[in-house]
């Protein structure tokens, strides 16, 4: 686990991470379009695995997610 708690990025200049992304404290669902540096960020900082997914054709996954 990181000592850091906070990371202010974007994915490709877009600041909407949560329209690419979903995350839970077991996982974190992403694009395929992430790229793999900022897949090396994320997990870290999330604590959790951060998985490449596609849904529908498109890389809003967080549009189309929901996580209890």
């Amino acid at each position: 686990m990181s000592d850091k708690h906070v990371l202010i990025t974007n994915f490709d200049g877009n600041p909407n991470v949560g329209m690419f992304g979903l995350a839970t404290d077991k996982f974190c669902l992403v694009g395929r379009a992430v790229k793999e540096k900022d897949l090396r960020e994320l997990e870290p900082v999330l604590g959790v695995p951060v998985l490449q997914v596609g849904l529908y054709g498109t890389e809003l996954v967080g549009l189309f997610c929901t996580a209890t």
